[in-house]
């Protein structure tokens, strides 16, 4: 299949220019014409303690400009739990395309926790960086939990650490979050008084 789109989920709460970094740099060196955020509606794993639509305004805000980017509403649309191999049985059929899935690298350590782990690795090509400080050989991790690992794409990626979670933690503190996000994204975080 010719058509190869990079899907790039997560809660993205906020979006920052981590999340940007990596995604532009995942298209680049895997040579997809094509990236498609998907923010998770309602995640099996954790509480969002922010409206949906603020995450999703963060996102539309944040990659505005840059025509490679665009984003999936699958996700936040669904009133239940979104579960990883449904949204990529439904990516496959929506996009007719090769589904490229971009996890970061300490996730797919409980890949074999996930719901259904065996259909989402044989029906998506996973691509992930590696973190600072993270050593484990993925493809002898997934084997040993007995889940195939032939369609695992590691992407050396520069090493950028910021996460969500500090952006979050600074806007409480009353600390400064320039250049962590997008300068629209900040704007809109004070303007709306998201994360005091």
């Amino acid at each position: 299949m010719e058509n190869k789109i990079l899907f790039f989920g997560g809660s993205f709460n906020p979006i920052h220019t981590g999340h940007l970094i990596l995604a532009q740099h995942c298209a680049e060196q895997l040579k997809i014409p094509r990236v498609v955020f998907l923010p998770t509606g309602n995640p099996p794993h954790k509480m969002l303690e922010i409206e949906s639509k603020h995450r999703l305004q963060m996102l539309e805000l944040a990659l505005k400009g840059n025509e490679l980017f665009e984003i999936c509403h699958y996700e936040i649309s669904k009133k239940e739990i979104s579960y990883t191999y449904q949204s990529i049985e439904f990516l496959k059929r929506e996009f007719q395309c090769e589904v490229y899935f971009f996890v970061g690298g300490d996730s797919l350590l409980d890949i074999h926790k996930w719901k259904e782990p065996k259909k989402i690795l044989t029906n998506c090509n996973l691509v992930y960086a590696k973190r600072p400080g993270f050593e484990l050989d993925i493809k002898m991790h997934l084997q040993s939990n007995n889940l195939p690992n032939d369609r695992i794409i590691e992407v050396p990626t520069p090493l950028i650490e910021i996460s969500s979670t500090t952006i979050r933690e600074k806007v409480k503190l009353g600390k400064s979050i320039k250049y962590y996000v997008p300068e629209n994204v900040e704007i809109y975080i004070y303007q709306n008084n998201l994360y005091k």
